[in-house]
């Protein structure tokens, strides 16, 4: 594991590389101690201004590993989804329950697409979201009615950088959040009640998508 840092300097400071590593190993145990420190214009922040991992390790010169995906709801529209991201490199896992995580977990995740061969794929699949740990990505798949209830199972998966992708059918709970104008804020006890994902998600890291 390599410790870098990045560092934005305040117009007209001289402060070079070595005078940041100098003033971390007076205050850091040697472990936490950068092996190098690179100067940046900016930090590379998304919408919300949260720091963009990806860039910042491009910037770094920094090798991101695996991304962690979890699809919690694998049916349909979650296994290939689940498929088509272990394809594509991702460290994908499920959350599934009866006969079908147990299929999973025996065969692996089988996809049959139209005018193509079946394609079978590992996967990691589990019923207990502890054992899975934090994710960089939640996709949610579940029916509408039922994400409420699982907010609360869904909870170890969710870390400080992780984005909640909802692909459940219905007008999203988290419409109007900075939509602006008259309904600004506006929470919607028809698909959140008693404001669940709201309060166990946060609207500011919710990724909307379209699945069709």
């Amino acid at each position: 594991e390599e410790i870098a840092a990045a560092a934005v300097l305040t117009e007209g400071s001289t402060l070079a590389e070595k005078d940041i590593r100098t003033f971390a190993s007076e205050r850091l145990a040697d472990f936490k101690v950068p092996s190098r420190v690179v100067l940046l214009d900016e930090i590379p922040k998304g919408a919300t201004g949260k720091i963009q991992r990806i860039g910042m390790a491009e910037k770094l010169g920094l090798t991101e590993g695996e991304m962690k995906i979890c699809i919690f709801g694998a049916g349909a529209i979650g296994g290939y989804m689940g498929v088509k991201l272990a394809q594509a490199g991702a460290d994908v896992s499920l959350v599934a329950r009866g006969p079908h995580l147990e299929a999973m977990q025996a065969r692996g995740l089988t996809l049959i697409e139209e005018a193509a061969d079946p394609v079978t794929v590992p996967v990691t699949a589990s019923d207990d979201p502890d054992a899975l740990g934090q994710q960089d990505y939640v996709i949610i798949t579940l029916k509408a009615h039922s994400v409420p209830p699982a907010v609360k199972v869904m909870q170890p998966l969710i870390g400080p950088n992780t984005t909640i992708v909802s692909g459940v059918n219905g007008v999203p709970w988290w419409y109007f959040h900075k939509l602006g104008g008259p309904y600004e804020g506006t929470r919607l006890a028809s698909v959140d009640p008693g404001d669940a994902q709201w309060n166990g998600f946060g609207p500011d890291r919710v990724l909307g998508c379209v699945v069709y």
